[in-house]
């Protein structure tokens, strides 16, 4: 049987926490056996950060529920009529 060894690599991305506009800890982890996990480049500056517009705003509008015929990786799950309304509910900017 051959020799096993295990090798972990940790960091801490303060800006990750910081950059969120919700007040709310988050966990964020990545793992694996295989292959070594590269970041990606920083999203935000110290001078602001990025908004969900910003960062997904190019893709094309797609229902609930549907494909996106150009992207597989962008796909919204379908929504209830209950959600649906709930979202109507929020103000713009999130109140």
């Amino acid at each position: 049987m051959g020799r096993r060894t295990n090798q972990a690599q940790t960091r801490f991305f303060g800006s990750v926490i910081n950059s969120c506009s919700k007040r709310r800890k988050r966990l964020i982890l990545l793992a694996s056996k295989n292959v070594k996990i590269e970041m990606i480049p920083p999203t935000h500056t110290d001078g602001g950060v990025i908004t969900v517009r910003q960062a997904i705003g190019h893709l094309p509008k797609v229902e609930d529920g549907q494909h996106c015929p150009d992207d597989d990786l962008h796909y919204p799950r379908k929504l209830s009529e209950m959600t649906k309304k709930r979202i109507k509910a929020i103000p713009e900017g999130g109140g």
